[in-house]
């Protein structure tokens, strides 16, 4: 498999770089990366872009101001397919795959292949047998998710597809089985129900709960913000569900805007759901992904509490409760609490640097000081200093909403 990037727009405009397999190429405004760009936009080392069997990923190596796929925010580390544009800074990248076949292992019987946009890569997805494919919902760095009917009861379903990159040994297959059967026992409205792990040929297939709706990210597309309101009413029904997941003792451990699934319920009213209740998280500390530990702290580092950076295996409920008040403090803002300079080492900034207060990200928005308050001790850095359940942070928000 061969990839040539094009850089299309911005300072390196119509310069083409090369990756083939086992490659990695980091772009960004230092000169000591493999593609420089002048653009003061660009972190030193902004963007790696990586192939690696058969399979490439774009990963954010904690710059400032992030990257987009096809005008689309992106996740820290993204999938990448043949006609994908990856802009970063003024930059814009086009990805052109020599084979553009990809094929996704599964099991069953014949796959349904799937196309997702204007030139990208056809997808074969082999389904459990008992189910049919609809339509894709989406990719990631270790598989896809899709939607799909199950052929007797007629229910649909969204199954997510995972594939580990590397062999598992039979303690990493149990805790992994063991760890889908907890999450089966989280029944909560606010919360996607999983139903079901089907492994079969290597494929872990995770039935899940379909949600006719979007995540909380997609409130920031175009550089916007939520009202205050929205905001303290997110906040209010994720809590909901984690203080759910608490009191059975799981931690989510990965709270961040496109982990809270918004829809409407019955009435019209928004309705928030929490997902990725840990399992693919607990699929990449288990080695079986192929990606490192680094990758997994580097990818969500701006909601991580100290504790976890420290410890990240070990984490319990006050984790959660600091990324919850991360993801409201980037809702209202549209930043992360801390800033990372270009260059500059992240763990260490989130280790040792204080947030900055929201009224100072601001610029004359008005937000209730009540609610700063609230969502600042949530981001405490000192667990005893934060609120001491997600029932007492939940109490605060009501508190502020009743003002």
């Amino acid at each position: 498999m061969r990839v040539r990037l094009h850089v299309l727009v911005g300072p390196a405009s119509g310069r083409v770089v090369e990756l083939v397999e086992r490659s990695r190429l980091v772009f960004g405004r230092g000169v000591d990366v493999d593609v420089s760009i002048a653009d003061s936009a660009l972190s030193r080392k902004h963007v790696a872009i990586e192939l690696e069997d058969a399979v490439l990923v774009a990963h954010d190596l904690g710059s400032k101001h992030g990257m987009h796929v096809n005008g689309q925010r992106a996740a820290v580390l993204v999938e990448l397919h043949h006609g994908d544009r990856v802009q970063i800074g003024e930059s814009v990248i086009h990805v052109e795959v020599a084979s553009v076949v990809n094929t996704v292992r599964g099991v069953g019987a014949a796959g349904a292949t799937m196309h997702s946009g204007e030139g990208a890569v056809a997808e074969t997805v082999s389904l459990p047998p008992e189910y049919e494919l609809i339509r894709p919902l989406g990719r990631g760095a270790m598989g896809c998710v899709v939607s799909a009917r199950h052929r007797v009861t007629q229910v649909s379903y969204a199954i997510k597809q995972i594939l580990p990159r590397v062999a598992m040994s039979p303690q990493m297959r149990a805790m992994f089985l063991r760890e889908a059967e907890v999450q089966k026992q989280l029944q909560h409205p606010n919360i996607v129900t999983v139903f079901d792990l089907i492994e079969s040929d290597g494929c872990f297939n995770i039935v899940m709960e379909l949600v006719d709706g979007t995540s909380a990210e997609a409130l920031l597309a175009g550089g916007r913000t939520v009202e205050p309101g929205v905001a303290i009413e997110i906040g209010i029904q994720a809590l909901a569900g984690l203080a759910h997941a608490h009191a059975r003792n799981i931690v989510h451990r990965d709270i961040k805007e496109g982990n809270l699934m918004l829809t409407r319920s019955a009435d019209g009213t928004l309705a928030v759901k929490v997902s990725d209740f840990g399992l693919a998280k607990n699929f990449v500390e288990s080695g079986a992904s192929g990606m490192t530990s680094d990758d997994a702290i580097g990818g969500t580092l701006p909601y991580m509490a100290r504790e976890q950076l420290l410890d990240f295996r070990y984490v319990k409920p006050p984790a959660d409760i600091f990324a919850l008040g991360a993801t409201l403090y980037r809702l209202l803002t549209g930043c992360y609490p801390r800033d990372y300079p270009p260059g500059a080492n992240s763990i260490v900034i989130a280790l040792e640097t204080p947030i900055l207060p929201i009224r100072e990200r601001l610029s004359g928005r008005a937000v209730p000081p009540a609610l700063c308050e609230v969502i600042e001790r949530a981001l405490a850095s000192s667990v005893e200093e934060r609120y001491p359940s997600a029932v007492a942070f939940s109490a605060a928000l009501r508190g502020v909403a009743r003002t």
